[in-house]
């Protein structure tokens, strides 16, 4: 997955360590512990997904739109901060949305 977000971060001048925010589809928890470990991401980093996981388990690709949800709620993402918006589909396939608040 640290490839293809590299592939997408590329052309817009960016790297990893330019987005604050990971608004991820929680497949399950060793998806997110994967993730945290490929991005080297801190304690906490996902706790929205993990929370939609906990509440309502994996609703398939559309459960990042439950994270995003919290995160807008919560207005944890300001003005200028990258956010990352993946989801996971069944065998090789992903999505990813770069946005800006």
């Amino acid at each position: 997955m640290k490839p293809v977000v590299e592939q997408l971060l590329k052309p817009h001048g960016l790297c990893a360590c330019d987005i604050k925010h990971y608004i991820m589809h929680p497949g399950g928890a060793r998806v997110l512990d994967a993730f945290e470990q490929a991005f080297d991401l801190h304690c906490g980093e996902m706790k929205l997904s993990r929370e939609v996981l906990r509440q309502h388990g994996n609703m398939s690709a559309p459960t990042a739109l439950f994270v995003l949800e919290g995160m807008l709620n919560c207005n944890a993402i300001q003005p200028n901060d990258y956010a990352l918006i993946g989801a996971m589909g069944p065998g090789f396939s992903s999505e990813l949305i770069l946005v800006r608040g």
